[in-house]
């Protein structure tokens, strides 16, 4: 699921709704800290939430290529979460 949510929604979409939950106050502290942890959860092609990811997307395509895939995307939107 979360391979196919970042392979599909635009990275400018995700930051937009990351925007708006940082913008609330109930959502905002929480927000701050999945922002905080995302990078070692999905920062290298062995950290937890790559493999979690690799194993929920199935047999799309090869392990190694899903948890590469997943390392870009998920550089591509922290990169756009630190100007946020």
């Amino acid at each position: 699921m979360f391979y196919r949510l970042l392979k599909t929604v635009p990275t400018d979409e995700l930051l937009i709704r990351f925007g708006r939950l940082l913008a609330k106050d109930l959502s905002s502290l929480p927000t701050q800290r999945a922002i905080q942890e995302f990078p070692r959860l999905f920062g290298s092609p062995n950290a937890a939430g790559t493999r979690m990811a690799v194993r929920a997307a199935g047999p799309l395509e090869t392990a190694e290529t899903l948890a590469a895939s997943v390392v870009v995307l998920a550089e591509e939107l922290v990169d756009g979460l630190r100007s946020l």
